[in-house]
């Protein structure tokens, strides 16, 4: 598996953009003001350590290192989130929540990939290893996007039932 270095360059970007996205769908779903703070001050260290990893390391490497630290960031993140929700008396179920079901798919796709981004920088001349990568890459992106299907299905199930649930007040009154 061997990539041209415009590949690894936009694996690099792309690291970057992943968890700017990410960071900010956990910043909305969060509640506390003081760890939202420490997730900016976080994002902003993990931006500046990809770019200057991005232009000091060489473009036909994987980028391990700032994977292994969004991963980090992001696994932390989303314990949080749980912890956040645990501590967080609500009258629904934690598992009718859209953002819980997001938060699953991704702690289970970076805790199941974490491993093996690392090793993906020494070992991804290996065949046997690129043949092991792909089974597990391939595994844990799967399950993380039927987890998402899922969060997709808890939403528009919510907002279903809360519209069906007026209209019955409506024609009630």
């Amino acid at each position: 598996m061997h990539l041209n270095v415009s590949v690894y360059l936009r694996f690099r970007i792309f690291t970057i953009v992943e968890y700017c996205f990410l960071a900010a769908f956990l910043l909305i779903a969060l509640k506390s003001i003081k760890i939202k703070r420490i997730i900016l001050i976080l994002s902003s260290i993990f931006v500046i350590i990809s770019g200057i990893d991005l232009f000091t390391t060489k473009a036909d490497t994987f980028d391990s290192v700032p994977v292994a630290i969004e991963a980090i960031l992001i696994i932390i993140y989303c314990i949080y989130f749980l912890y956040e929700q645990i501590v967080t008396p609500t009258p629904k179920l934690i598992y009718a929540s859209a953002d819980f079901w997001v938060v699953v798919a991704l702690l289970l796709y970076f805790c199941g990939t974490f491993f093996l981004y690392i090793y993906s920088q020494n070992y991804l001349g290996d065949s046997d290893f690129n043949k092991k990568y792909d089974i597990i890459n391939s595994f844990f992106y799967i399950l993380k996007n039927l987890i998402l299907g899922l969060a997709m299905c808890v939403k528009a199930e919510t907002r279903n039932s809360s519209i069906s649930h007026s209209k019955r007040i409506e024609q009630a009154t």
